[in-house]
């Protein structure tokens, strides 16, 4: 287990100094990218709806577009993590979890800038910093729950060529499906849609502490760490009954 976390943290360090290399602002790019859509969708909400009945609505707006972003980025990676290193896996014998790993380690240090983003928002309409210290237990456990549906998908993903262009078309629709610039009216098919969107419930807990600031219910922050560790060991045990046929199929 610690040689596969050693070589997880080497691949994404890697990982994360290659993505922008060359490039003239560098990391910026991490902060740039959310920063543009945020002030996109704030424009484009004040000119076109009421804000009125949403509190601190850039926070609300900006966690839910980092927490997506998160997902997306981790989930679409893992997806092509094993199937798109064929000649290294065969090549080479490494703990093939790492490289699944890798992508979430790597991505959640990209988020750790954005967090720098949230906290200067969150300084400058007000709004206690303390609740950036409630965010982490939440940001773990939404961690852990995309780690196990990393090793899934990249499990299905050396099985189904075609996922990654099904994955592309399907988080499009996620994004405006989950509730990340708006708020679903209860007993609409939108908020009985988003009942069962793990997505969502995570939002939720996220905008609970940076705007609320006192931190998840207890029952809220139990639910959320089973449904973490069952979606985590479930996919651990999916990968591991077939890590040894894929090189059989790439």
């Amino acid at each position: 287990m610690r040689s596969v976390l050693r070589l997880s943290f080497s691949l994404a360090k890697t990982n994360f100094k290659l993505r922008n290399e060359g490039s003239y602002l560098g990391i910026l790019w991490y902060i740039l990218s959310p920063l543009l859509l945020f002030l996109i969708l704030l424009f484009v909400k004040q000119e076109a709806f009421s804000v009125k009945n949403i509190p601190y609505y850039p926070i609300y707006l900006l966690s839910g577009l980092l927490l997506f972003n998160l997902f997306t980025q981790i989930i679409g990676s893992s997806i092509v993590a094993i199937s798109s290193n064929a000649g290294f896996i065969k090549s080479i014998k490494i703990p093939m979890e790492a490289l699944v790993v890798s992508k979430a380690i790597q991505f959640l240090f990209s988020h750790v800038f954005e967090i720098f983003l949230l906290g200067l928002c969150m300084f400058y309409i007000g709004l206690p910093l303390v609740g950036l210290l409630l965010y982490v237990p939440v940001l773990i456990l939404f961690i852990l729950f995309l780690l196990g549906l990393s090793f899934i998908v990249s499990t299905i993903g050396v099985y189904i060529s075609d996922l990654n262009n099904v994955w592309t078309v399907f988080s499009q629709l996620l994004f405006f499906v989950t509730p990340i610039f708006y708020v679903p009216q209860m007993g609409n098919l939108i908020y009985q849609v988003n009942e069962y969107n793990p997505l969502y419930f995570y939002m939720r807990l996220a905008r609970e502490v940076l705007i609320g600031g006192q931190g998840v219910s207890f029952n809220n922050f139990i639910f959320a760490g089973l449904s973490s560790f069952v979606v985590l060991f479930a996919g651990i045990f999916i990968f591991a009954k077939n890590k040894y046929r894929f090189a059989e199929h790439l």
